[in-house]
């Protein structure tokens, strides 16, 4: 009889455990839309981003600047014009965008962004690393 009391009070030890052991470690995912929206700069584009996430994966994501009437900046022809010419680098900001907006879709962190491919838009990098670990963080995804 003590054996059985043993063995059961084992049993129910590691039962306990293995249902406690997912809620510490630190992630609380949380499934919904998660958006930022800063305040417009110098020029008046404000940064827009958010993730789609479902059962603790994202679905979707999105990452641009845009302009008091809606226009990205992704999609404005002078504004990527001037800043290729005004560029070292050549630096196209569309596909820098894009590449930042697919980044923000398919990762969880922001430890791999790619420096070649977001050469010459350091300040773009430095607030899309910003605004992406905070809605990594308010999603549970990040630490």
């Amino acid at each position: 009889m003590k054996k059985y009391k043993s063995t059961l009070l084992i049993l129910t030890l590691l039962l306990v455990i293995s249902l406690l052991l997912p809620a510490c470690n630190g992630k609380d995912k949380k499934d919904g839309r998660f958006e930022y929206t800063g305040e417009p700069d110098d020029y008046g584009w404000t940064v827009e981003a958010w993730i789609d996430v479902e059962d603790g994966q994202i679905i979707d994501g999105y990452f641009d600047y845009v302009d008091e009437n809606g226009n990205k900046k992704s999609e404005d022809e002078e504004y990527i014009q001037v800043m290729m010419e005004a560029s070292e680098q050549n630096t196209n900001i569309s596909e820098v965008i894009n590449y930042l907006e697919n980044y923000l879709e398919n990762n969880t962190d922001v430890d791999s962004i790619d420096a070649d491919a977001v050469s010459g838009a350091t300040s773009t990098t430095d607030k899309f690393i910003e605004i992406a670990e905070e809605l990594y963080k308010d999603a549970g995804l990040y630490e």
